[in-house]
């Protein structure tokens, strides 16, 4: 009987242990965490902001996997930010835009395969050659690519990119298209001055193309035939390419080329270009000059082929346009001399203007706006005087800006990247009332006249409208503890070492 009992305790104890390890377990084993609650970390906190803003996250809040599968789309063009580190959690990404931001690697985004949309226009990016483009390898349903003004010599990562249709490499230093060969979906091209490209039969066979821009290319008459399959065509822009039979021409006009059919379709401008080469046999397409919208048919002299071409008031296409904009008027309508009177704002922006002779005839302007243009030279300006903003951002033909000399109200002038030096400076100086002043990257050494300026009350917050004065002075070797006693009074400064001026 003793036996017997004694067993059964050891029974029950040995269950009642085992119940408490269980009970224990189960106490100790932590919950699994949902990957959608995981806090996502960037590196560049003005990217959060802006992330958070489109989200409608609170400034408090964290951005987690879950809530950044909600972005689809990002523009965060024309800003400081730096680095897109985190950015490779936006699995449902598809669209995004970096143009003139301080990014450079790109890393981040190389496995994001949602995106279709790709803006990065004037941006330095890390690696050499090919390397450079190593983040677009697994970017399978990219459809637009623009890497204007953004150094790429290689382009041979965009290779077998079957979804890509939009392509901009204006100023991108390549040469070789070899690898764009068979991409026949492609549908715009833009080369316009894009290096010493001597060879375009990798863009044989590319029927769907309405955009192609191929200025300064060495294309000459043999390779110029290949343009006859281009019946698509809306625009082009064939200036300096050493062309002198212009028959191709003559077949992709009969089969539709350049109509407001194919316009409306795409929605881009009918515009072709043919200025600096000798054309021979400019009548070949003197029955189709109608089509074209004043100024949009530019270097054809149909002087000889019978009917008189009357001539543009402007000598440029692209400032006419935007001029009969503003003016509310239409291709036919005259431009008069005392309605330019009444134009007091310029924005060329999204205009492929390179000559502005012609803005001598509006004194009345005050705010001018020539970024994204091709202008190389002020003088037109050279008599306004109130003009108060003028912007030519990363206009980097023009080196001289001593047109602008006599508008001494000029309170903002953003002039990134163009390379006026020392010398312009001299104008500078004239500029006493300058509360914003971008002079990144503009090769100048010597800022006494800014501390000069500033001594006067420029380019201090006082002077500014809303009290924040704005200078850049990134980029540049300079000695700046010339101007370190005024800095305090500058409400957003970025660049400049004065770790010395002490």
């Amino acid at each position: 009987m003793t036996k017997l009992y004694n067993l059964r305790i050891m029974m029950l104890a040995l269950l009642f242990g085992a119940m408490t390890i269980a009970c224990t377990d189960d106490d100790d084993t932590p919950p699994t965490q949902d990957p959608n609650d995981e806090v996502v970390v960037f590196e560049d906190e003005l990217l959060e902001g802006f992330i958070k803003s489109d989200l409608n996250i609170g400034a408090n809040n964290d951005i987690t996997v879950g809530r950044l599968a909600n972005l689809t789309t990002l523009n965060i063009a024309n800003t400081q930010v730096a680095s897109i580190s985190g950015l490779e959690k936006a699995t449902n990404l598809e669209v995004l835009n970096l143009n003139f931001t301080n990014v450079t690697d790109m890393s981040p985004i190389q496995d994001l395969t949602s995106l279709k949309e790709l803006n990065l226009w004037n941006l330095d990016l890390e690696g050499q050659g090919a390397a450079i483009l190593d983040f677009v390898q697994n970017l399978n349903e990219l459809e637009f690519l623009d890497l204007r003004e953004t150094p790429t010599s290689d382009i041979s990562r965009l290779a077998g990119k079957s979804t890509l249709k939009h392509l901009n490499l204006r100023e991108a230093f390549v040469s070789d298209l070899s690898p764009l060969a068979g991409m026949t979906q492609l549908e715009y091209l833009n080369f316009n001055r894009c290096g010493n490209i001597t060879d375009i039969s990798p863009l044989d066979g590319m029927v769907n193309l309405y955009y192609l821009s191929l200025r300064n290319a060495e294309v000459g008459d043999e390779q110029f035939q290949q343009f006859a399959q281009y019946t698509k065509l809306v625009e082009s822009n064939i200036r300096n390419t050493g062309i002198t039979d212009i028959t191709p021409l003559v077949a992709i006009f009969e089969a539709g080329a350049f109509t407001q059919e194919l316009s409306d379709l795409y929605g881009n401008k009918i515009s072709l270009d043919l200025q600096n080469n000798n054309i021979t046999n400019p009548c070949l397409i003197a029955q189709w000059v109608d089509q074209f919208p004043q100024g949009e048919l530019e270097g054809w002299d149909g002087s000889t082929c019978g009917d008189t071409v009357e001539a543009s008031f402007f000598e440029d296409a692209g400032l006419e346009g935007r001029v009969r904009e503003i003016l509310g008027l239409g291709d036919e309508d005259e431009i008069t001399e005392e309605l330019l009177l009444t134009v007091e704002e310029l924005d060329l922006r999204g205009t492929t203007t390179s000559n502005i002779s012609g803005v001598e005839k509006m004194p009345n302007l005050t705010f001018v706006r020539l970024d994204g243009t091709e202008v190389s030279d002020l003088t037109p300006f050279s008599e306004h005087t109130k003009i108060t903003y003028f912007n030519i951002n990363t206009v980097t033909g023009i080196t001289d800006i001593s047109p602008l000399g006599n508008n001494v109200d000029l309170g903002t002038l953003i002039a990134r990247n163009v390379e006026f030096g020392n010398e312009g400076m001299e104008t500078i100086a004239k500029f006493k009332n300058l509360w914003r002043l971008n002079m990144r990257n503009t090769a100048v050494t010597d800022l006494s006249v800014l501390a000069d300026l500033m001594e006067e009350g420029a380019l201090q917050n006082e002077k500014a409208p809303d009290g924040i004065a704005i200078l850049d002075i990134r980029e540049i070797e300079a000695d700046f503890c010339v101007i370190a006693a005024y800095r305090t009074e500058i409400g957003e400064l970025s660049g400049g070492d004065f770790s010395s001026c002490d």
